[in-house]
C-alpha cells in the first residue's frame, strides 16, 4: 500500500511540472508580443499613465497652441496675428491648471466691442454672455464648464442697496476672466473690485498683448471681465454711472490698468475667452 502511494504522488509530481513549463513558456510567448508591438504606445493606448501624461505640469503664462475650430493642437508661427488674421490656430496663455486640464486665456479678442449689459448689475453679463456663447458654440475638444463653475457677485443699485448677480458658464465652451484671476496674475493682493474706480497696474505681462495701444489696426478698449463694480455708488444723481464692470485695460499715456467702463457706454471692451482643455490634446 505504501509503494502504491509513493508511485501515485511521483505521477502528481510529473504532472505540475509538465503544467508548470506550459505556463512559463506562455508566459514568455507573450512578453515577446508585447516587446514586439512596443508596450508603451499599448499602454497608452489603454489610457494608462506612461511616457506624456496628465501629470505634466503647467504654471500661469505657459504658452500653448491651439485651433478651437478644428480641435487640434497646432504650431508656432502659423497663429493668428494683425498680418495672419484667417488662423484658427490661436495663441493661449495658461491661468489656470487641474489635474487633467488647463484653463487658458486667449492672446487677442475674439469681438472688438461688446455691451456688458443693457440692464441693471442684477442681471450681470447678460449681452457678454450671449455674444460669447454664439461665437464659441462650435468649438470642438473644448471641455463644458458646468454649475459647479458659476460664480456670485455683488450688484450694486442705484436705491443705495445691494443684491447679487451669478454668472451662468454651465453648458457653456468658454467664459470670462475674473477680476479675482487678474489680480493673481498681476501679483497684487491690494487691488480691491469695490473701489469703483479705475485701478492702475504697474505690471506688464501676458494679459495685455494685442492691445490697441501698441498695435495698428487693431481696435477695442480692452475685454470685459465678469465682474461689476460700483463706481460712484450712491454718490452720483446720474445712476447710469452705478452701471459699470471691470475690463482689463489700458491708459492714454501707454500703461495699463482695471477700467470701470459703462456697460453699454461710449467707450466698450471686447471679449477674450477664457477654455478649458483635456491635456493630453497639448501633449505630443
Amino acid at each position: 500500500m505504501k509503494n502504491k502511494k509513493v508511485q501515485k504522488n511521483k505521477i502528481y509530481s510529473r504532472k505540475n511540472k509538465y503544467n508548470d513549463g506550459f505556463w512559463i513558456f506562455l508566459i514568455c510567448i507573450v512578453s515577446l508580443f508585447l516587446m514586439a508591438l512596443g508596450y508603451t504606445n499599448l499602454l497608452s493606448g489603454l489610457n494608462f499613465n506612461v511616457g506624456h501624461n496628465n501629470n505634466y505640469s503647467y504654471k500661469t503664462g505657459d504658452v500653448v497652441y491651439f485651433n478651437p475650430v478644428e480641435g487640434v493642437k497646432c504650431s508656432s508661427g502659423t497663429e493668428w496675428t494683425l498680418t495672419n488674421p484667417d488662423s484658427f490656430c490661436y495663441k493661449w496663455n495658461v491661468i489656470k491648471e487641474n489635474s487633467d486640464n488647463v484653463e487658458v486665456l486667449l492672446d487677442h479678442n475674439i469681438i472688438d466691442y461688446s455691451t456688458w449689459s443693457n440692464y441693471t448689475t442684477e442681471n450681470g453679463p447678460v449681452d457678454l454672455i450671449k455674444t460669447l456663447n454664439e461665437y464659441v458654440s462650435s468649438w470642438k475638444n473644448v471641455m463644458e464648464y458646468t454649475s459647479r463653475d458659476n460664480v456670485t457677485y455683488k450688484a450694486y443699485l442705484d436705491n443705495c442697496t445691494t443684491s447679487s448677480y451669478t454668472v451662468d458658464y454651465s453648458g457653456m465652451k468658454a467664459r470670462l476672466i475674473s477680476f479675482e484671476e487678474v489680480k493673481s496674475i498681476v501679483g497684487d493682493n491690494s487691488l480691491k473690485a469695490e473701489s469703483g474706480r479705475d485701478i492702475k497696474i504697474s505690471s506688464r505681462n501676458f494679459l495685455f498683448s494685442n492691445f490697441p495701444s501698441n498695435l495698428e489696426g487693431y481696435s477695442s478698449y480692452g475685454y470685459w471681465t465678469d465682474q461689476a463694480t460700483n463706481f460712484n455708488y450712491c454718490g452720483n444723481s446720474n445712476t447710469d454711472t452705478n452701471m459699470r464692470a471691470y475690463a482689463v485695460g489700458y491708459t492714454e499715456d501707454g500703461g495699463y490698468r482695471l477700467s470701470a467702463l459703462e456697460f453699454n457706454g461710449d467707450y466698450l471692451a471686447g471679449i477674450r475667452p477664457v477654455i478649458r482643455i483635456n491635456k493630453k490634446i497639448l501633449i505630443d
